[in-house]
C-alpha cells in the first residue's frame, strides 16, 4: 500500500509534500538530463529520474525545511536524499502527534513540532530536548519551526517569531519578536521568513524576515503591500536570473505579481546560502525596480481562452527550470512557461506529457505532487520525474526565430548553445529572409561586443581555453556567441550542404556587417570563407567590389589567399600588393615580388624603402633563379657599391661573377658592354 498523502487545502501548513517552496536539495543531483533523449513534439516533457522513494503501509511523507523528503513511521524518521540516505533511530516519537518533521542542515539534530511543543532530537540519539514557546496570549498557537543555521531554529506562532539556540545539554531561547502571524513559510535555500501579517483595517501585508546575514538574530522584516488577501498557496520564492522574487499569484484577476526581493551575488566562496544584496536597480533585467517594490505584473488570463479562476486558484504551483518559471493548474490539467525578462508567456496553456513503464504519467492527478523546483513525486509508486523544458521543440514553434534566439541565448549555455546555433543554421538551409538573419547577427554581435566581457574572451582565446569563452556570462544574463561557433556550426555545415551559393554569400556578407557595425574585429578565418566560397561559385567581380570597398578587410592572411587565386583570377596578384601596401607589411611585398621572379622591381622597391634590411643572399638566390646574366649583374653591382655586402657574401657573388662572364675567354670581348650596360641598368634603380 502507499504512503498516504493527504490533499492540502488552501493555507494549510507547507509540511507535506504538496509544498510549494521554491528550492530543493532533492535536485542537488538530479540536474537536467541533458544525456537523455527528450521524445519531441511536446514543449513541456516530464522524465524519468533514477531516483525512487520506498512506500511502505502507515508511512507519512512530509517535507523539511530543506525540501529534503521524509519518511515517518511510528518507528523511525528518515530523511531521503539523490545523494545519500540518513536514518533517525527516534522510538519515542509518535508520528500521529508529529505535525511537523525538520531537519538541520547539516543533519545532526531533527525537529519534530507537535501542538504545544518542539522536540529536538540528536540523530544518532545521543540526545534529546524539549522546548515550549511562549504563548501567554489568549488563542496562541504554534504554527511551526524552521533551521535557519546548523544551530539555530525559529518557532512561529500565531503571535510571534522566536529565535533557539540549540547548544548541548539544553535548548536556549534567545530572541523573541511579536507579530500577528496568520500563516508562514521558509525557504532555505535564500534563508527567507515569509508570514502574513494580520492587521485590522489595513491592507494584507507579508513580512520577510531575511537570516541569510545573521542566522542567529531576528532581523528586522521587509514590508510588503498586496493587492489582495493572499492564501498560503499564492505566495512562492523563486529564484530566476539571480533575483530572488516574491510571486503572489491573484485568482481574482488571473495574474502573477513579482516582488523583487534581492539579488544573489556571484560568491565563489562555495557557500550555499550566500547574503542578498540590496540594490535599488536590476541591470540584468534592464529596468529599474527597487528591492522591495513591485517588479513584475503578469497576466494570465491573456494566454487563451481557459480562465484560471478563484476555484482552480489553490491547485497553481509554480516551477522554475533553467530561469524559466512554470505555472502548473491542476484543476484544469494545464502548464504554462512565462520569461520575466520579456514580460511575456512563451508557450500558452499545454498539458505535461510523460510516460513510464505504466504507461502515460497524470502528474495533475492526487498521487502525484510537484515539488520545487521542478519535480513531480508519484506518491503511490515513490518515483521521481523532472518537469523538462524541451528548448529545440520550443525554438521550432516559435514563430519570431530572433525571439527564439533571445530566449535561449538566456538559457545555461551547455543546454542552449547547440540548439540555438541549429536554430540559426536551420534558418539559413530553409533560406530565412536576409532581414530576419541580420536581426540575429546584430543581436549576436550587440552582445559580443559588451565590454565587460571582452577582457575575459581575449583572456580565454589566449590561453586557448575554449571552454571558458564558453562560458562567459554578460550581466544581462546572456551567454556568448563568438565568430569561431558561427563559422564552426552555422557556416561551415550550410556550405558542406552545398546549398546556394548566392544566398549563402549574401548571408556571410550581412554577418560581416553585423561585426563591423558592433566595431568588433573580423577574424581571418570569416574573411577566408568567404572568398572561398565567392571563388568556388566564381564571382570574381563580387569579390573584387567587397575587396574595394572593404567589406573584407585587409590582412596579411587574406593577402596570401589572393595570391594563391592569381592562376585562376589574375588580378588577384594586385588586389593582394595592394593590400600588403596599406598595411605597411614592405617585406612580405619584397618577398612577394622575387618569389614571383621580378627581381629588378625588388631591387627598385627595395630602394624606395631603405627602412627595409635587403638580404643579399636572397637576392642572389633570385638573380641565379632568374637566369639572365644581366640580372645577376645588376643586382651584383647594387649591393657592391653600397658596401652592403660581407666578406662571405662578397666571395660568393665574385664566384658567380667570375663563372658567367670571366671563365670564358671568347666572352671577355662582351663583358666590357655588359658591364657597362649593367652599370646604366643599375644606376637607373
Amino acid at each position: 500500500m502507499a504512503a498516504t498523502t493527504p490533499e492540502p487545502d488552501r493555507g494549510r501548513d507547507a509540511d507535506t509534500v504538496t509544498t510549494t517552496s521554491s528550492a530543493s536539495s532533492i535536485v542537488q543531483s538530479l540536474s537536467y538530463p541533458g544525456g537523455k533523449s527528450l521524445k519531441g513534439g511536446f514543449q513541456l516533457e516530464l522524465v524519468s529520474t533514477s531516483f525512487s522513494l520506498p512506500v511502505a503501509l502507515g508511512s507519512v511523507m512530509m517535507i523539511d525545511c530543506n525540501n529534503d523528503l521524509i519518511i515517518a513511521t511510528p518507528t523511525s524518521i528518515t530523511k531521503f536524499t539523490p545523494a545519500d540516505t540518513l536514518q533517525c533511530a527516534a522510538k519515542v516519537i509518535n508520528r500521529h502527534t508529529a505535525k511537523a518533521i525538520k531537519f538541520s542542515p547539516d543533519n545532526s539534530f531533527v525537529l519534530c513540532v507537535a501542538e504545544n511543543t518542539i522536540d529536538c532530537h540528536a540523530v544518532d540519539g545521543s540526545w534529546k530536548d524539549e522546548c515550549r514557546p511562549r504563548m501567554k496570549e489568549k488563542g496562541c498557537a504554534l504554527l511551526g519551526a524552521a533551521w535557519t543555521s546548523t544551530e539555530y531554529f525559529v518557532a512561529i506562532t500565531t503571535h510571534s517569531v522566536e529565535m533557539f539556540q540549540v547548544k548541548v545539554p539544553r535548548i536556549k531561547q534567545i530572541k523573541s519578536s511579536s507579530v500577528r502571524v496568520s500563516w508562514f513559510s521558509y525557504w532555505s535555500s535564500a534563508k527567507l521568513l515569509v508570514v502574513c501579517v494580520l492587521k485590522d483595517g489595513s491592507s494584507p501585508q507579508l513580512d520577510v524576515f531575511d537570516f541569510s546575514r545573521k542566522p542567529g538574530d531576528i532581523p528586522k522584516a521587509k514590508h510588503y503591500e498586496l493587492d489582495a488577501t493572499p492564501f498560503k498557496s499564492d505566495i512562492t520564492v523563486v529564484e530566476l536570473y539571480k533575483e530572488i522574487y516574491i510571486v503572489h499569484f491573484i485568482a481574482q484577476s488571473s495574474e502573477l505579481v513579482l516582488y523583487l526581493h534581492g539579488i544573489r551575488p556571484n560568491s565563489s566562496s562555495g557557500s550555499s546560502s550566500p547574503s542578498l544584496m540590496s540594490s535599488t536597480s536590476s541591470s540584468a533585467t534592464g529596468t529599474t525596480s527597487a528591492v522591495g517594490g513591485l517588479a513584475k505584473r503578469i497576466k494570465l488570463s491573456s494566454a487563451s481562452s481557459t480562465t484560471i479562476n478563484a476555484e482552480s486558484a489553490g491547485k497553481v504551483v509554480l516551477q522554475v527550470f533553467d530561469n524559466l518559471l512554470l505555472v502548473n493548474v491542476c484543476n484544469t490539467k494545464l502548464s504554462m512557461i512565462v520569461d520575466i525578462r520579456s514580460n511575456t508567456i512563451i508557450v500558452y496553456p499545454k498539458s505535461l506529457q510523460g510516460t513510464d513503464n505504466d504507461g502515460m504519467i497524470d502528474p495533475y492527478s492526487k498521487p502525484c505532487s510537484f515539488l520545487p523546483p521542478n519535480f513531480v513525486i508519484d506518491t503511490r509508486t515513490g518515483s521521481c520525474y523532472q518537469v523538462v523544458v524541451n528548448l529545440e521543440q520550443l525554438a521550432q514553434d516559435m514563430e519570431s526565430k530572433l525571439g527564439a534566439v533571445d530566449l535561449l541565448q538566456r538559457r545555461t549555455p551547455s543546454i542552449g548553445r547547440l540548439v540555438l546555433l541549429n536554430v540559426i543554421k536551420t534558418g539559413i538551409m530553409s533560406g530565412r529572409p536576409l532581414k530576419e538573419l541580420a536581426a540575429i547577427f546584430s543581436h549576436l554581435c550587440r552582445i559580443l561586443a559588451d565590454p565587460k566581457i571582452y577582457g575575459a574572451l581575449q583572456l580565454a582565446h589566449r590561453s586557448s581555453d575554449t571552454g571558458s569563452a564558453q562560458e562567459v556570462i554578460t550581466d544581462s544574463g546572456y551567454f556568448v556567441i563568438t565568430q569561431h561557433d558561427i563559422h564552426a556550426y552555422v557556416f561551415t555545415p550550410s556550405e558542406e550542404a552545398k546549398h546556394d551559393s548566392k544566398y549563402l554569400i549574401a548571408v556571410f556578407t550581412e554577418y560581416i556587417r553585423a561585426l563591423c557595425y558592433a566595431k568588433l574585429h573580423v577574424e581571418p578565418f570569416m574573411h577566408s570563407r568567404l572568398i572561398q566560397l565567392l571563388v568556388t561559385s566564381s564571382r570574381f567581380y563580387q569579390l573584387h567590389q567587397l575587396l574595394q570597398y572593404h567589406v573584407i578587410g585587409d590582412s596579411a592572411h587574406v593577402a596570401c589567399l589572393l595570391l594563391s587565386l592569381e592562376s585562376k583570377y589574375p588580378p588577384a596578384y594586385q588586389l593582394a600588393i595592394d593590400m600588403l601596401k596599406r598595411l605597411n607589411e614592405h617585406a612580405q611585398i619584397l618577398e612577394v615580388l622575387l618569389s614571383t621572379n621580378q627581381v629588378i622591381p625588388a631591387l627598385k622597391f627595395l630602394r624606395a624603402h631603405k627602412q627595409l634590411v635587403g638580404r643579399p643572399l636572397r637576392f642572389y638566390d633570385a638573380a641565379v633563379a632568374n637566369g639572365d646574366p644581366l640580372v645577376f649583374h645588376t643586382v651584383y653591382q647594387f649591393f657592391a657599391q653600397g658596401n652592403k655586402l660581407t666578406a662571405p657574401e662578397m666571395e660568393k657573388f665574385q664566384t658567380k661573377y667570375q663563372q658567367l662572364f670571366l671563365s670564358d675567354p671568347s666572352t671577355t670581348a662582351a663583358t666590357t658592354t655588359t658591364s657597362t650596360t649593367a652599370t646604366t641598368s643599375s644606376s637607373s634603380l
